[in-house]
């Protein structure tokens, strides 16, 4: 398998399927659907884009410019969340402020709750996952990232550019 299908596997859950095997406890189940990329609470840039601000990315130039909350949840335990711009014309994302506020943590289920640890804080919510949607109450619902894009967003992830990166829509 190519190094791409293998990382599309993994982002993707296997097609986030959460039939339970023998043996598997309910917090496993959980943590392989909320491993991948999640979005939520996606606007038209046209309402977030200010001309002539430092808040302004390549993709605010396009009409189909997208912005949305993020959230990388990797099997080793670690993640990622921000804020990203993104093009389906342009084929590229940013993340806002070139990835300087972007938040890493740690995290963990248990209990059917999710656990980050970020540097300054700890977040604990209830958290449900259906592979179509992942929920934390009172906070907001995700919906996982297309897949060209959790490809692209795990790449930017291990490097330090987060401005105009290449996506395959």
């Amino acid at each position: 398998m190519s190094v791409g299908l293998a990382m599309f596997a993994t982002l993707v859950g296997c097609a986030r399927s959460h039939d339970a095997p023998t043996g598997h406890s309910e917090s496993a189940l959980l943590v392989d659907c909320l491993t991948g990329v999640w979005l939520h609470d996606e606007r038209p840039c046209s309402l977030t884009c200010p001309p002539g601000s430092p808040l302004e990315t390549p993709e605010c130039s396009a009409k189909d410019c997208v912005e949305s909350g993020f959230s990388y949840l990797r099997a080793d335990g670690t993640s990622t969340d921000g804020v990203l711009r993104r093009s389906a014309t342009l084929r590229t994302f940013s993340a806002l402020g070139g990835g300087r506020g972007l938040q890493t943590a740690s995290w963990s289920v248990a209990d059917g709750k999710l656990t980050q640890a970020f540097a300054t804080r700890t977040w604990t919510t209830e958290v449900s996952c259906s592979g179509a949607t992942l929920a934390r109450p009172k906070i907001a619902v995700y919906k996982p990232a297309p897949a060209g894009l959790a490809v692209a967003i795990a790449g930017a992830s291990k490097g330090s550019s987060w401005s105009g990166v290449a996506y395959v829509p």
